[in-house]
């Protein structure tokens, strides 16, 4: 039965050898991007891992409103928050 389904399958690649190609190079591709963005997203998930009690990293943003609108938001702050932040919060 396999043997049957795969003599099948290598007649149609060699009848469509075009588009047995174009098939073959877009899975490839395919699997090659998939892999390319699953090593990124391990990456980014174990960045902060050699870090002891990182459990408590937290990120303190700075986000500047006009008129009720956000102009923006970023991840740079005062000097003034660092101290204060140790000082009110245990």
């Amino acid at each position: 039965m396999i043997k049957n389904l795969l003599l099948t399958a290598f007649r149609n690649l060699k009848k469509n050898k075009f588009f047995s190609l174009l098939n073959i190079f877009g899975l490839a591709v395919g699997m090659a991007v998939f892999l390319l963005i699953a090593q990124y997203v391990k990456f980014e998930r174990s960045y902060e891992n050699f870090i002891p009690n990182r459990d408590n990293i937290y990120r303190v943003s700075l986000t500047s409103y006009r008129n009720k609108e956000v102009i923006s938001a970023t991840a740079e702050n005062y000097p003034a928050v660092g101290p204060a932040l140790k000082n009110d919060i245990p």
